[in-house]
């Protein structure tokens, strides 16, 4: 469904404290949405926050459980990580491109710290064929505002239709619902582990790309939908652009 029509859970994961930067997108997001003729979070959807210690996956696994079952009516699962800062609109402007069919999981433009040279990098992923098997870099030369259907995306900002998570948790080979000898799978949309054939580890937002992949969903990132990873600076796209 195109446009500002479906209702949109908006969900969070924070260790303990959460960034001034992302409350204040927050309480600017949420006073929109209240201000706004669609009301698709207030109205039709909801907001979760998850504590989370070093098991990531299992924080994000709740979330969508909880989006399951006490959100049945809201179509799409917002994730915004707690140390990430974006405009009011940003529901609004995600879901006139996101599609249940054709764009069902979207990312924002974020940024991750490098520890090269560049000082950071986008969180858009290509697919590399190496001897060892499929590994997976990062996009540096992405086209700006622009819808770009990519190997992988981050979890900082990240769309996901209902659809989606209802099919990964289908049974094995369908889904990812059970192992393949058949026991249930606690994980069956995020999971740790996941290691590139370089060795480097691939975080649990990687394997959720991977995995909705596998079963032929598409991955897309919108470049003129941008978001901030606030450290002790700001690390965005212009942030980026000032080290190439």
């Amino acid at each position: 469904m195109r446009g500002p029509t479906a209702g949109v859970v908006v969900a969070w994961l924070f260790a303990r404290d959460v960034s001034g930067w992302f409350a204040h997108s927050l309480a600017d997001l949420m006073r929109w949405d209240a201000q706004g003729p669609q009301h698709v979070v207030g109205a039709k959807g909801g907001f979760i926050g998850v504590q989370t210690g070093p098991r990531i996956a299992e924080a994000r696994n709740q979330i969508v459980d909880t989006f399951a079952s006490r959100h049945p009516e809201a179509e799409w699962l917002l994730m915004v990580d707690s140390d990430m800062t974006f405009e009011c609109t940003i529901i609004e402007d995600m879901l006139k491109v996101a599609d249940p069919e054709e764009v069902p999981i979207l990312g924002a433009l974020c940024f991750a710290a490098a520890g090269d040279h560049r000082g950071a990098y986008p969180t858009i992923y290509k697919e590399i064929e190496t001897p060892t098997g499929i590994a997976v870099g990062p996009v540096h030369d992405y086209p700006k505002y622009a819808l770009v259907k990519c190997g992988g995306t981050g979890a900082a900002g990240l769309l996901i239709h209902r659809s989606v998570l209802a099919a990964m948790s289908r049974p094995w080979p369908e889904g990812f619902g059970t192992r393949e000898d058949g026991t249930p799978n606690p994980y069956p949309w995020f999971s740790e582990g996941l290691v590139n054939p370089d060795g480097r580890g691939l975080g649990e937002d990687i394997a959720f790309c991977r995995r909705a992949r596998a079963l032929g969903i598409p991955v897309h990132v919108h470049t003129g939908i941008k978001m901030g990873h606030m450290k002790t600076y700001k690390l965005d796209e212009d942030y980026f652009l000032a080290r190439q």
